[in-house]
């Protein structure tokens, strides 16, 4: 017997999907985010970091850079924080509630029941 949790990953992009749909123009991040964006890419940060090291070497200045690597910094972030930030930012409560439920009770944002089945 199996239970029928592999239709949730493609159910939540869809849930996903309508949600973006619906709230785009509330989620709009700072020009210099260039990863998770459409049209853009860690390419073009690369891009201006070269340029920019062209530029000022050529000049004789000295170039500094500085790298985080916040690929598992998401798992770590104060989530409570993020949603007082998006109510700053006038972002509609009702988006924000359904994004703390899905942080918080993934499994039942939809509150769909699971039969057992046999296979």
């Amino acid at each position: 017997m199996y239970r029928g949790i592999t239709l949730a990953p493609a159910l939540s992009k869809v849930f996903e999907s309508v949600l973006l749909c619906i709230y785009k123009d509330f989620l709009v991040s700072d020009q210099l985010q260039f990863g998770f964006k459409k049209k853009s890419s860690c390419t073009y940060a690369l891009f201006t970091v070269n340029k920019s090291d062209k530029y000022y070497t050529k000049r004789e200045s000295k170039v500094y850079c500085d790298f985080l690597d916040a690929s598992k910094a998401f798992d770590k972030v104060l989530h409570n924080g993020i949603f007082k930030k998006l109510l700053d930012k006038d972002v509609p409560v009702s988006f924000i509630r359904i994004l703390h439920k899905l942080y918080n009770n993934p499994v039942k944002v939809l509150d769909m029941p699971t039969n057992i089945f046999v296979v």
